[in-house]
């Protein structure tokens, strides 16, 4: 809990406290002649009572927390009756008796009655598909393909480029510390990633990867016991996404288009090159290095350029 500054002095007058000579306290109370000493000096309880009586004597009582946290301007708190929450709070209006309406600029307000706390409206943190992420879950790292995790925490940065960032804390199935990321970085469905390392999504356009495209039209086992579903399929071809499976220790994807589908690691989100697609890319080189082609480039075209004829693209 964050005390207000005259309750932490206050937490000093029972036996004071020893303040080094260079502490800005320590600078603020030589230049008042207020120190019996330079150096380490003792500076006893009853000068922080004082302090403590003078600032509460300007001090506004502010409405609490249910933890006895002081509300800030531009906090949230959860309705007590109404539409919605009060949020981004820039308004306190006192009534006899001690109630405090606390007022969101949104136009709705929250009410503590008789030093009542209020409920700290906390926003809801978001996995990478816009799920919920709550304490106790299951989530994956996508920053690690086969990481995953138990929520133990969910807590804002602590430094001030991160403050405003939440983080997600987890353990692994021994009660072990396992990862602190970003809630964007996290799922709750383990992921599916192609042969190039990027997820596969339900709805993405995928390929078949060239590696495979002599599996085209037909249904079969490789070597490796994968099954590739894909007759009636026509390498070079965009599918859409459908769902996806776990199948023998990889992710079998099946597409919109009836009966196809393939391991996870046969695909790809790149379209495969075409004779157009090498000539623009081509050209777009030469454009950036002002006509200027590198040996080791032509190299590399003309592998992509065998390749297409063999393939008869």
């Amino acid at each position: 809990m964050t005390k207000l500054l005259h309750e932490r002095l206050r937490e000093y007058m029972k036996d004071g406290v020893l303040i080094d000579h260079e502490s800005p306290l320590t600078q603020a109370l030589e230049h008042y002649k207020l120190t019996p000493r330079l150096g380490s000096v003792y500076v006893e309880s009853c000068f922080f009572k004082k302090l403590a009586d003078e600032i509460e004597r300007y001090y506004i009582p502010r409405p609490r927390y249910e933890d006895g946290e002081p509300v800030q301007f531009g906090d949230s708190a959860e309705r007590d009756f109404g539409t919605d929450d009060a949020k981004n709070i820039d308004k306190f209006v006192f009534y006899s008796g001690g109630t405090v309406d606390v007022c969101g600029s949104n136009g709705h307000f929250s009410t503590s009655r008789n030093g009542k706390g209020l409920k700290r409206l906390t926003p809801k943190v978001l996995d990478a598909d816009g799920v919920e992420i709550k304490v106790g879950d299951t989530v994956y790292n996508l920053e690690d393909k086969w990481a995953q995790g138990i929520v133990e925490s969910i807590y804002k940065g602590t430094m001030p480029t991160t403050e405003n960032n939440w983080y997600v804390g987890c353990l692994d199935n021994r009660g072990e510390f396992a990862f602190n990321k970003s809630p964007e970085n996290l799922t709750h469905e383990r992921p599916v990633f192609d042969a190039n390392g990027e997820r596969i999504c339900k709805g993405d356009t995928v390929y078949v990867s060239e590696k495979y495209r002599d599996r085209w039209s037909r249904a079969w086992y490789d070597e490796d016991g994968m099954f590739f579903g894909l007759k009636g399929y026509e390498f070079g071809h965009p599918v859409t996404v459908s769902s996806m499976s776990d199948r023998d220790g990889y992710s079998q994807v099946y597409f919109i288009r009836g009966g196809c589908n393939c391991p996870n690691l046969a695909l790809t989100h790149r379209e495969p090159d075409s004779f157009e697609k090498l000539l623009e890319r081509m050209e777009e080189y030469a454009q950036k290095n002002e006509g200027y082609i590198d040996g080791s480039k032509v190299g590399d075209f003309s592998k992509e350029l065998r390749a297409l004829i063999e393939r008869g693209a």
